[in-house]
């Protein structure tokens, strides 16, 4: 586990994706062009891990609004599918909640 202090960048946009994280407590800010787009609170979130497993550079910074504690994942996404199907699986269902979320925000427009 790691900690991080409010303020602290736990990655940058356009980085290279070498983890993906997990929020054990605090809050996480997602942003996007210095923009505020998104805020992680929930024990559990996973980030960071679309650019993982598309193997591009990060879409978004992510920094610390608060004094966090997060697991951060460093293997390749074929390792993580082998020897942590948990992770794997948790990793699918918040994408897929996230991609429900998103398409009901765009049917309310």
């Amino acid at each position: 586990m790691k900690f991080y202090k409010k303020g602290d960048v736990l990655t940058y946009e356009g980085n290279a994706a070498k983890e993906i994280f997990i929020l054990e407590n605090g809050r996480l800010g997602i942003f996007k062009n210095d923009k505020l787009v998104a805020k992680i609170e929930t024990k559990g979130s996973i980030v960071g891990e679309l650019a993982m497993i598309l193997q591009t550079e990060r879409s978004a910074s992510v920094i610390a609004l608060e004094d966090s504690a997060v697991y951060e994942i460093k293997v390749p996404l074929e390792v993580l599918v082998e020897k942590y199907p948990d992770v794997t699986v948790d990793i699918l269902k918040s994408l897929a909640n996230r991609l429900v979320n998103t398409t009901n925000q765009l049917a309310m427009k």
